[in-house]
């Protein structure tokens, strides 16, 4: 009985555990990483492991590891009053598109332009507050506009007549005319209803473009010239209801231009018959060079690309047609 207590009471004997070997102190060389060494530069007992750095590389008391301190985070800058994005939310919703149904189609419609025509739908179903809102909302409108046609009315107005006298004044002085923007015979007045308008170049950009449309015309008047040259060298008659295209996209190209650079028929009768009488082989010359000159100087063209393209396919069509290969002789 002894040996039962004795063997229930005995407790199971475990094996020793390994001791474990401090590989971070160098205890054991192979198994140290490299670049730990026993002994710092000041030859003392001071083993460099896990958490013993070396003295030169110490943190020194009293003095910060970060000299510099951490650094701040800039604040945001507040916005501003003439920064505030007010204007550019109010635009983006005021133009952005809605989709309703109306009369079981589907249509889309700005914002404003729907909140307009709810405010009408409900003025034309008998809400008063909305009818007299309506009314002086759109009289204060057209009495803006009026304003605003009053005060470009009497702008332009004055601007002609400053602009006659000093041609005038430079035509008494035996003086070249004064390149004036807007010229004064381009502005255009009505005085029954208050309206202004400017018919020709406000820029000198516009002023280019016309000057390059009407360089155009006189080249196709040219042109015709030279086509009823060779039609009389070439049958020993001329006919005179010959269709030339040249001349008619002449009058169509005038027809673009402003009425101070438009040619009336006697100047370009006078035109054509300068131009019949210069010799062909020089005429043809002449002709080449100065389509060259127009394709260079070209001003620059506000157009998208698929419609510039559309306009150089056609102007290539045109120009197969109008100029075609001269013959040999």
């Amino acid at each position: 009985m002894s040996g039962d207590r004795d063997r229930k009471g005995a407790r199971p004997v475990r094996a020793p555990r390994p001791q474990k070997r401090d590989v971070r102190s160098g205890d054991d060389d192979q198994a140290r990483p490299e670049g730990d060494h026993q002994s710092d530069r000041d030859g003392e007992g001071y083993e460099v492991g896990f958490g013993k750095p070396p003295r030169s590389r110490r943190f020194k008391k009293g003095q910060s590891g970060n000299p510099r301190g951490r650094p701040k985070k800039p604040k945001p800058k507040p916005i501003q009053l003439s920064d505030a994005p007010a204007d550019a939310f109010l635009q983006e919703e005021a133009y952005r598109l809605l989709k309703f149904r109306e009369n079981g189609k589907e249509v889309e419609l700005p914002a404003s332009q729907a909140v307009v025509r709810a405010m009408i739908m409900s003025a034309l179903k008998g809400n008063r507050l909305t009818q007299r809102y309506a009314i002086e909302y759109l009289e204060r409108k057209e009495e803006r506009h009026f304003r605003a046609r009053l005060e470009r009315f009497r702008r332009l107005e004055k601007l002609k007549v400053q602009g006659k006298e000093q041609i005038a004044e430079y035509r008494r002085r035996d003086l070249p005319p004064p390149e004036l923007l807007p010229h004064p015979d381009d502005i255009v007045l009505n005085h029954r209803t208050a309206e202004a308008r400017i018919d020709g170049p406000e820029t000198r950009e516009d002023l280019r473009h016309y000057e390059h449309l009407a360089e155009l015309r006189d080249l196709c008047v040219m042109q015709s010239a030279l086509n009823w040259s060779r039609q009389g060298r070439n049958s020993g008659k001329r006919d005179a209801g010959t269709y030339c295209p040249a001349l008619v996209l002449a009058g169509l190209v005038d027809h673009l231009l402003p009425q101070r650079f438009r040619l009336s028929e006697a100047d370009q009768l006078v035109m054509f018959l300068e131009f019949e009488r210069e010799d062909r082989r020089k005429l043809e010359s002449r002709i080449e060079r100065e389509f060259d000159r127009l394709e260079r100087e070209r001003p620059p063209s506000t157009l998208s690309d698929a419609q510039r393209n559309l306009l150089e396919r056609t102007v290539q069509r045109l120009r197969d047609q109008l100029w075609p290969e001269a013959e040999d002789g």
